[in-house]
């Protein structure tokens, strides 16, 4: 099973559905469960849960210039993208300042092959606003787990744009 997302998977289980989630994967063994989640799970490292220590964890690290660019040129080939290999030879500046912002994240990069095979034409920024549009929905659901204050915080610190301190966030939205 590849399960994408598993945090949301595991946060809607309650304690009872996790250790029977664990007995089924334990004793079927033609099943091979591999899952994703952009955060750490409670429920793998907090002890006494059913999944503590249960499953190996990979993290995985953002890709080097060297990858993206092979994954990318990988992508355009065998899609016949030309505009994208073009676009990785003319203009590597732009896709290294993608993956500088972007911290060469695995996932981020198929959505960012998707936004350069739409607009080759476009520029940095284009390209990350088009990046975020796409992440909307998981930062917006990200957004809705925090606690009320957290989310007050998180949105004067996004209106201010520039870098912040807790203590001018309390002088001027507190």
């Amino acid at each position: 099973l590849l399960v994408d997302n598993l945090d949301i998977v595991l946060d809607r289980l309650d304690k009872q559905e996790e250790w029977e989630f664990r007995r089924v994967i334990s004793a079927e063994h033609r099943l091979y469960f591999i899952g994703a989640s952009s955060r750490a799970l409670e429920a793998l490292y907090e002890h006494g849960r059913a999944l503590y220590d249960y499953f190996q964890v990979h993290d995985l690290k953002g890709l080097s210039d060297k990858e993206m660019f092979a994954v990318l040129g990988k992508l355009a080939e065998e899609a016949g993208d030309g505009q994208v290999q073009r676009l990785l030879e003319e203009k590597p500046g732009r896709v290294r300042a993608l993956r500088v912002l972007t911290a060469g994240n695995p996932r981020t990069l198929m959505l960012l092959y998707r936004v350069l095979s739409q607009g080759p034409e476009g520029d940095v920024e284009r390209d990350m606003e088009q990046l975020l549009d796409l992440y909307t929905p998981l930062y917006k659901a990200r957004f809705e787990e925090m606690a009320p204050q957290a989310q007050q915080v998180v949105d004067a610190m996004a209106i201010h744009w520039d870098p912040i301190t807790a203590a001018t966030w309390r002088k001027n939205w507190h």
